[in-house]
């Protein structure tokens, strides 16, 4: 692209686009944990319903944190995706 700037003494200036690669184009690492699903709700990533994930939990087969603030009734549930993958992937190898 050629611009002529009269302003300067008419001088000819270029100027080239600048390639700017699209938001997003980088690849992203799955998130280390995902959030338990809503009640009525399956997981995304297995499709397991949301009280097999608790039981997986309670019976400590699967790692989750519970987030809750000081003095809060509800938490929020995070399972840790490795450990429910790697769970579901032991499965595979049992008659």
């Amino acid at each position: 692209m050629r611009k002529t700037n009269t302003e300067c003494g008419g001088e000819l200036t270029t100027a080239q686009k600048i390639q700017v690669p699209p938001v997003g184009d980088a690849p992203q690492l799955p998130p280390e944990f995902c959030r338990l699903p809503r009640p009525k709700t399956r997981c995304q990533i297995t499709g397991l319903s949301r009280s097999t994930l608790v039981e997986l939990i309670n019976a400590r087969k699967v790692r989750a944190v519970r987030l809750r603030k000081k003095g809060a009734v509800r938490s929020i549930t995070l399972i840790n995706r490795k450990s429910l993958l790697d769970f579901l992937h032991s499965l595979e190898n049992q008659p």
